[in-house]
């Protein structure tokens, strides 16, 4: 089975499954990966939670009146302010902002957006700091931010908005968390137990 994995510092294959004992990842990377799927049923709250393994995104949503809701769909989370069908990210009313809050420090990987037409564009804020204004979707609607510096796309929050005549839905996200210095140690220990294993078997 061959995966292709993006991270904020390389891109690696899996060529089999790690429980297989051989792969060409690291397994201190593909233990970090974490994707969060955010379609789902038509439902309307104020905050939503999402757990993949051991990390949970907290969800929340803001409208310039006060008024934002998290809105999820088929398509994923956008923000609904009570007026109109509200299931994007958009600035036509004001301006809408989606809140992600992991709980701990993670590095953006890659990003997946719905309801995507034309020219939409989306703001991207890490904490408190704005990192991307006015960026456009790509035409897979998948945003990749291994281009990145780690430091740029690594926090505890983040936060997307749109600017007029843009509107998006937020459909997935990938994120690396940062592992503790031990647990690094023990997967690298284990990969090389690994290693060892394979040459043993050739």
């Amino acid at each position: 089975m061959n995966v292709r994995v993006v991270t904020g510092y390389a891109v690696v294959a899996l060529s089999a499954v790690f429980a297989c004992g051989a792969v060409d990842v690291s397994p201190v990377e593909a233990a970090n990966l974490r994707k969060f799927d955010f379609s789902g049923l038509f439902k309307t709250a104020p905050s939503f939670d999402f757990t993949v393994d051991d990390l949970t995104v907290n969800v929340t949503a803001n409208a310039e009146d006060g008024t934002g809701q998290v809105r999820r769909t088929s398509g994923g989370l956008g923000v609904f302010d009570g007026r109109g069908r509200g299931r994007e990210i958009d600035a036509a009313g004001g301006i809408e902002t989606l809140f992600l809050d992991f709980g701990e420090k993670v590095s953006l990987v890659s990003a997946t957006f719905g309801y995507v037409d034309g020219n939409d564009a989306f703001n991207l804020f890490v904490g408190n700091n704005p990192l991307l204004v006015g960026m456009d979707i790509p035409d897979s609607n998948v945003f990749d931010f291994s281009s990145f510096d780690s430091k740029q796309i690594s926090a505890q929050t983040f936060s997307f908005t749109a600017n007029l005549r843009s509107d998006y839905s937020l459909q997935s996200i990938t994120v690396a968390t940062v592992p503790e210095p031990t647990t690094v140690f023990a997967l690298m220990a284990v990969g090389g137990l690994g290693s060892v294993a394979l040459k043993r078997k050739s």
